[in-house]
């Protein structure tokens, strides 16, 4: 698969983590309506896609659609799913419904969802392959997901696989968007930068979800020989978006997670380096806090888990590696 970035991660299924859309009914509907979607032809999609009808199991179906059907893998379908977006940031939020949303969709996540497939579709091809203008209008939506989500932060913050769920689409979105040529540096405005560290801090400790949001904030604030720094102060941001006390604290709880290890546990090592590696102004204060003992801890956990299995692969040897930097 010719992925072209740094570290790729793997894939993810995503599954509607609400208990209303896990009943026989709710998937039997949303069965039926993908079938309809499919069968219908591109105008009269679009014209549905308009109407007032239009709702959460519309968009769902179309999107998960994507993933299997080749005629919705279009940039019609790409500009449908960014122009319900951009409506739906010109609608003032509903009152009423904010005590409901913990247990049922945001209005973005479906066609946010849509749009991710389509963009993932895209990076997995040959470069020369690529529909360009699908991923022109994917990235165009950057700023509009970024204020749709700002607006809902409470409910992107929500504990469980709720809160999860939503923190993995956003994050994986922003990061696989970060990919393409000239975008990296379109990542840095304020909302953008503590969308993703809110979505990285309070991720809960599942190593699968973690691994999108940490490998979105290792790739937007480290630098290399060859991929170039941040903008001055960019880190400063981050981190005050959340705090320091709370980003120390929830990284600590992060990296005591038993399951955390491997590819995991490497990239979290590798996300938390720019804020507390060498090479950073910030160092002190991670001392200050005895942050290293936590390091320490997971890395004496990676050895266990080595003597356990009773292999050393790749992974084990970039844990020790990124983890024994950290504490230098």
């Amino acid at each position: 698969m010719p992925l072209e970035y740094p570290f790729a991660v793997p894939p993810i299924k995503f599954e509607l983590p609400y208990s209303t859309w896990a009943t026989n009914d709710a998937k039997s509907q949303l069965a039926r309506v993908k079938a309809e979607i499919i069968a219908l032809n591109l105008p009269f999609l679009q014209q549905k896609a308009r109407s007032p009808n239009a709702d959460f199991t519309f968009f769902q179906a179309l999107s998960e659609g994507i993933l299997t059907t080749t005629k919705l893998k279009s940039s019609k379908i790409a500009k449908l799913l960014a122009d319900h977006l951009s409506g739906l940031l010109e609608k003032a939020c509903v009152p009423g419904l904010i005590s409901t949303l913990h247990q049922q969709p945001c209005h973005w996540e479906a066609p946010l969802y849509g749009l991710l497939n389509l963009l993932e579709g895209e990076i997995e091809k040959e470069p020369k392959d690529r529909d360009l203008t699908i991923l022109q209008t994917v990235v165009s939506t950057l700023h509009i997901i970024s204020k749709l989500v700002w607006r809902d932060l409470s409910f992107l913050l929500h504990d469980g696989a709720v809160g999860d769920y939503r923190r993995c689409l956003v994050s994986r979105t922003i990061y696989m968007m970060s990919q393409l040529p000239g975008q990296r540096e379109k990542m840095y405005d304020a909302t953008t930068i503590s969308l993703v560290m809110h979505c990285w801090v309070f991720m809960s400790h599942n190593p699968i979800n973690r691994l999108s949001a940490s490998a979105c904030a290792r790739y937007l604030f480290f630098q290399t020989e060859v991929i170039p720094p941040p903008p001055a102060g960019v880190r400063y941001t981050a981190l005050l978006s959340v705090s320091l006390e709370t980003f120390v604290s929830r990284e600590k709880l992060a990296l005591e997670n038993s399951d955390l290890l491997g590819e995991a546990l490497a990239m979290e090592f590798k996300a938390i380096d720019p804020f507390s590696g060498q090479n950073s102004d910030l160092s002190q204060a991670f001392v200050d806090r005895k942050f290293c003992t936590a390091i320490v801890n997971a890395l004496y956990r990676q050895v266990l888990d080595v003597e356990k299995k009773e292999k050393f692969d790749d992974d084990t040897m970039t844990v020790f590696g990124e983890g024994g930097r950290l504490i230098q």
